[in-house]
């Protein structure tokens, strides 16, 4: 997944809802460290394994539509492979679509500990020097 943006170029790169749709999520990581400046932020946004299966299995998805659905643990070890330090990673998202009071309704969630239930996931990393 390459692009035609010089080496260095971005302070902050997003994957939001990007990497399951590729077929090769090494590469677009690599890239997104590529253009990324030292330092630089990327943020990344996955469904969780489960509901996506769910989804696909009611027929919200089409089967296929995704080509890897990966857990939060490894979206954080593809990172870190890539040359990235991982500063945050946390589930999000009661509904696919929202609702009313979600952050209230999450909050509470998060409180009583029960993330496992919730449909996304986000990574926050930062690129390294490899050079250090």
């Amino acid at each position: 997944m390459a692009t035609d943006f010089p080496d260095k170029s971005f302070d902050v790169a997003l994957l939001t809802a990007v990497i399951e749709h590729v077929p090769a999520p090494e590469k677009a990581v690599s890239e997104a460290g590529r253009i990324l400046k030292q330092g630089g932020i990327l943020v990344l946004t996955s469904p969780d394994p489960f509901w996506e299966h769910l989804a696909t299995v009611v027929g919200h998805l089409k089967d296929g539509q995704h080509h890897k659905v990966m857990t939060i643990s490894q979206l954080s070890n593809l990172i870190k492979q890539n040359g990235f330090e991982v500063l945050k990673t946390k589930k999000f998202m009661l509904s696919p679509v929202g609702m009313p009071f979600e952050f209230l309704v999450e909050k509470w969630i998060r409180k009583l500990n029960f993330s496992f239930i919730l449909a996304n996931q986000l990574v926050i990393s930062r690129c390294r020097d490899i050079n250090v």
